[in-house]
């Protein structure tokens, strides 16, 4: 399931070119902190903009922008927040402080429950409307291939040709049919799942 980024796409991220040489140049790094604070970047990013700067001749300040960092942290490490982050199907890169990742991290962990019971209603809603296009689209070719069985003189070659054809597409109408009958009973399970999430997680950390 589509649920987490991986650990490897945020380092991934982070080893990214974060830095312009301007920007060095100029750089406030306890406005820098104060911005990865707040977005909950781990240290990794401090690190690619330290190589970013240190490519271009400029020195990074870690002591101003950890000030920064520690700020920004504390609007980031709020249970509403850390609801938000994990419905947006986020990663926790485990920055808050002690003080602060209890309360964050179950707020967390119930926003990535319900970004889940959200994610398996859509997936099987979007396998529902897959397999009925597939089964449209099955039936159409199915209709000609009959229409040219009916046809008066068909040669031999094609005849058996056509048979083969009508044989084979109405198999995969039968599987197209089975998968829509497996997404209809999982779209029942997601969405019970979804209530029982909504009841239960309800809207202490804010609307869903």
């Amino acid at each position: 399931m589509r649920i987490l980024m991986t650990a490897a796409l945020a380092t991934g991220l982070a080893a990214c070119a974060t830095m312009e040489p301007e920007q060095c140049a100029v750089a406030d790094w306890r406005a820098l902190g104060l911005q990865d604070g707040e977005a909950g970047r781990s240290l990794e990013y401090f690190e690619a903009r330290t190589r970013d700067c240190a490519k271009a001749g400029f020195a990074s300040d870690f002591t101003t922008y950890k000030t920064g960092r520690e700020i920004g942290l504390t609007r980031y490490c709020t249970p509403p927040r850390g609801f938000r982050e994990g419905l947006s199907g986020a990663t926790y890169k485990g920055v808050c402080p002690s003080d602060l990742a209890g309360e964050f991290q179950v707020a967390f962990n119930e926003g990535a429950r319900a970004y889940q019971a959200i994610d398996a209603v859509r997936t099987a809603e979007g396998d529902i409307s897959t397999a009925k296009t597939r089964i449209d689209d099955v039936e159409r070719k199915l209709r000609m291939n009959e229409e040219g069985l009916r046809q008066p003189n068909v040669p031999e070659a094609e005849r058996r040709r056509l048979e083969g054809e009508v044989n084979r597409l109405r198999d995969e109408r039968r599987a197209a049919r089975r998968r829509l009958d497996d997404a209809y009973d999982r779209v029942g399970y997601a969405r019970r799942d979804l209530d029982r999430a909504r009841a239960e997680i309800g809207l202490r950390w804010g609307a869903w």
